[in-house]
Parts: structure tokens; sequence; C-alpha cells
């Protein structure tokens, strides 16, 4: 009860804030509410909360299930832009949805090598030596979506706070840094990779991480000063590099988006191409210092 108490409360100040923002940002004009991407943007993650919450609820089973929907759907958005098809399009799919339970079982420390084993043994089995660069990608892929989001699995056997940290630590993170660099502007932080994303959407990377810490952390042990500002710079920063990273997979496949489906955002890759960086390292620091 307690857990779900925190959730409700960290969605309802995250998302009454972020309304409240929209409204300042609009200037009240409806008509200028109506076409702005960040209200787009945010309808969206207001879908998507109920999405990430529910299964929260449900433990460990739940956050299983979670990742690897996600996993799945991300690796259907992925498959083009890694140019995989037929045999490898379908050991991703099945690669990214097993992953997550691996974790759950307790078998982590397979992953990696199942996803070898898979993406060398297709092109053996098929004798087909110019199909090893298909079997490369397939490990990419598998490793960039289904191993990294298995992680939200090894949060959550940490404790129920964890995961939503991830979570909800990179959707408030990416909404600051979208809102800050749309109003503040300034000096672009990779203009090669992300010509939209600035150094003033960094700082809000930041401080919504910071936000989103301090929303959650009823769910987590005590947080000292120092491990508390670990946190906060391993979710805001590891949350644009994950979306960097994305950036630079759809730059190199000539693409703006890797979905369409999702109004403000694209596709689900693009929506939780943060998680990606944060899920495994948040899951590092977790095993390196302790919980």
């Amino acid at each position: 009860m307690d857990g779900a108490l925190t959730l409700v409360t960290a969605l309802g100040t995250a998302f009454g804030a972020g309304g409240v923002g929209i409204l300042v940002a609009s200037r009240g004009n409806w008509r200028r509410l109506r076409a702005s991407t960040l209200t787009r943007r945010y309808l969206t993650w207001l879908a998507l909360a109920v999405v990430y919450g529910v299964p929260l609820l449900f433990g460990a089973p739940g956050v299983t299930l979670l990742a690897a929907a996600l996993a799945v759907q991300a690796a259907r958005e992925a498959a083009p832009l890694l140019r995989l098809d037929g045999a490898y399009r379908w050991a991703l799919f099945a690669l990214c949805g097993a992953l997550p339970p691996l974790f759950l079982a307790g078998a982590g420390g397979w992953a990696a090598g199942l996803v070898v084993a898979v993406a060398l043994g297709l092109p053996v089995a098929r004798g087909r030596a110019d199909e090893l660069e298909q079997g490369a990608r397939l490990a990419f892929g598998a490793l960039l979506l289904g191993w990294t989001l298995a992680h939200l699995v090894a949060l959550r056997q940490a404790g129920p706070g964890w995961p939503l940290l991830a979570l909800f630590g990179t959707a408030v993170s990416d909404v600051c840094a979208f809102t800050a660099g749309s109003l503040l502007g300034g000096p672009r932080l990779a203009p090669r990779l992300s010509p939209n994303k600035t150094w003033a959407g960094l700082t809000g990377n930041l401080l919504g991480a910071a936000l989103a810490l301090l929303l959650v952390a009823p769910l987590l042990p005590p947080l000292g000063g120092p491990r508390a500002v670990a946190l906060v710079a391993l979710v805001g920063l590891g949350g644009c590099l994950g979306d960097l990273g994305e950036s630079l997979l759809k730059r190199s496949a000539g693409v703006k988006d890797a979905g369409g489906w999702l109004p403000g955002f694209g596709g689900l890759l693009d929506r939780i191409d943060s998680l990606l960086a944060v899920a495994p390292l948040l899951a590092a620091l977790l095993a390196v210092g302790g919980r």
C-alpha cells in the first residue's frame, strides 16, 4: 500500500507540475496549447505512466512482463534500423522476450552467452559466411535492447523503489530536458548527432533526475549526500547518453524517428532510449555499492 501511495504521489506531483509548466509556456493560449509538441508529449506520457505503473504493483513478475514487452516492441522498431531480416529478425524478437525472464530466474549471468551463441549459431547452422555481419548486428541489438531492459528485473529484486527510479527518473529527466531546451535554447550539445539537444537540456536532465529521486526516495533505503548526487548524475547523464546513442543508430539508418505511433515522440524506442543506459548503469552501481 505504501508503494502504491508513493507511486501515485510521485506521478501526481510530476504530472501536475508538468501541466502547469505547459500552461505557462503556452501563455494560456488554447490554440497554442493544442498545437504544442509539449502537450502531445505530456498526454503520451500520461498514457505511458499507466503502462509503466500498473506492472510495478505486481512485484518482480510484473516488472519482468513489462521489461519483456518493452524489449520486444523496441526490437520490432530497431530491426529495420539494424537491417535485420528473416531468421535474424525473429531471433532478435525471441532473445529480447527471453532475457528478462532469464534474469527473473536468476540466470542473468548466462544472458550474454546466450546472445553470442544464437548470433554465431545462426550463420553457422545456415552455412552462410556472408551472414556473419547480420549475426553481429543481431548480437548488438539483443544486448542493446533485451539485455539492458532485463536489468529492470535485477533492480526490482534489489527493492521496489529501484525500477521506479529508473523508469520514473528517465521520464521526468527527459521531460525536463525537452522543456529546458525548448524554452532556453543555447549552445548545442552534440550537433552532429542530435541538433536539438542543448547544454540547457542537459541541465534539465539533471534537474529532472533530482526531482524524481526526491519523489521516489520514500521507497529507497536511506541515502547519504554523496550517493544521492551519484544517483542524480547517473540518471541524468545516463539518460542523455542513451538518447544520443539512439540518435547515432537512427542517423546511421538515415531516419528521424524509430516509429510514428506515439504522438510527440515517434516510436517506443524513441521514448525508452534513455532507459537503455540508465537501467544497467543503475544496476551496476547497486552491485558495486550495495543496496
